[in-house]
């Protein structure tokens, strides 16, 4: 029997996934069915080859990170040293992660903002959205048999995966909005997340 602290760790990070999923559609997705109507006479190559607005991206980026990073430190009372070591970790990872995008087929010249912000996305959904454990570390092998570290790595397994069949459909040429790089990473975290 599930004690109601135990309860907390079911369904505070279904809320905050749920939240995020309206937060995606009505910031990110929502504003291209416009793009879509203007778009309606260009050649799908080149729909592709536009990247998504890079002030939404920002917004969205920067309004994800500042909640999950808040929620976190709350969850986790993290001290001034523990703070400055993630935040380190995090900008390594994200340099990191953008890398990792430039090799699979990112541009490692043309919109590299895009890339940086989409891969501090996926960074702070791995490293900080799924750390909310009792210590936030959740590599450790000490939280597996609790419920929030299992929620912590489905939630890493599953932005991983999830993210990296969404990533082909930037190759694909249909010109749909979505294609708009970095927006299937973008999906694919989400939805994984």
């Amino acid at each position: 029997m599930t004690t109601p602290k135990h309860r907390y760790w079911y369904v505070f990070p279904a809320a905050q996934c749920f939240a995020l999923g309206i937060f995606f559609k009505n910031v990110v997705l929502d504003p291209l069915r416009v793009t879509e109507i203007e778009m309606r006479h260009m050649d799908p190559t080149e729909i592709v080859a536009i990247p998504y607005p890079l002030a939404s991206l920002s917004f969205f980026v920067c309004v994800v990170f500042l909640v999950i990073f808040l929620t976190t430190m709350t969850a986790t009372r993290w001290g001034p040293l523990l703070l400055w070591i993630k935040l380190i970790r995090l900008i390594l990872a994200t340099l990191l992660m953008s890398a990792a995008f430039v090799l699979c087929g990112a541009s490692p010249t043309k919109n590299v903002i895009h890339t940086l912000l989409s891969a501090w996305y996926m960074v702070t959904l791995l490293l900080m959205g799924s750390s909310q454990t009792s210590d936030g570390d959740w590599l450790s092998n000490k939280n597996v048999s609790m419920p929030q570290g299992k929620l912590s790595r489905c939630r890493v397994y599953g932005t991983i995966l999830i993210a990296i069949p969404f990533q082909l459909l930037h190759i694909l040429d249909w010109g749909a909005q979505i294609q708009r790089w970095p927006l299937p990473i973008l999906i694919g975290c989400t939805t994984g997340w």
